[in-house]
């Protein structure tokens, strides 16, 4: 009898620390076609966003961002091309951390840099319900072995590439 008691109490501590394992920052990938999405995260999340642009034309994305998402890179490519083509646009990308629980908004609005930003401008918005993170398992799970957003950002950095 005593032997169930410890075999049952095992299996119990086992399922207990196996729900409440820490989850893993996840990578969320987002482009023009995510525009108005609503989208389920959490504090540690890497938000990476990217649109086209062409400075050249002196058209540049204004971005505004609740203070809940700290931003990490902000970054323009163009496309590689031999010869290089002058007023060629590329790509903006923005890497965010999501930092804060609660209702995080990203919004931009694509317009001359110069000019004020108008009414019939393009615009572009995600909105996040973030959830806060899973510290409280961290401490009954033991040290965890997830990697962190930062470390996630510097395996996507990393692997470019791809």
């Amino acid at each position: 009898m005593q032997k169930k008691v410890y075999v049952y109490c095992g299996l119990l501590i086992i399922c207990i620390l196996l729900a409440v394992q820490p989850a893993a920052a996840k990578i969320m990938y987002f482009d023009e076609e995510d525009n108005g999405r609503v989208v389920d995260a959490r504090v540690n999340d890497l938000v990476i966003i990217s649109l086209h642009e062409n400075p050249t034309t002196g058209y540049r994305w204004d971005v505004q961002a609740t203070d809940g998402l700290t931003l990490k890179s902000d970054e323009f490519k163009r496309p590689f091309s031999y010869p290089p083509r002058e007023g060629a646009g590329g790509v903006r990308t923005w890497d965010y951390v999501i930092s804060g629980a609660g209702t995080q908004e990203f919004s931009a609005t694509y317009h001359p840099a110069w000019m004020p930003a108008e009414e019939d401008d393009q615009r572009y918005e995600l909105v996040f319900n973030v959830l806060p993170a899973r510290s409280f398992s961290t401490l009954v799970a033991g040290k965890s072995n997830t990697p962190t957003a930062s470390q996630l950002l510097a395996r996507y950095r990393a692997n470019e590439h791809i």
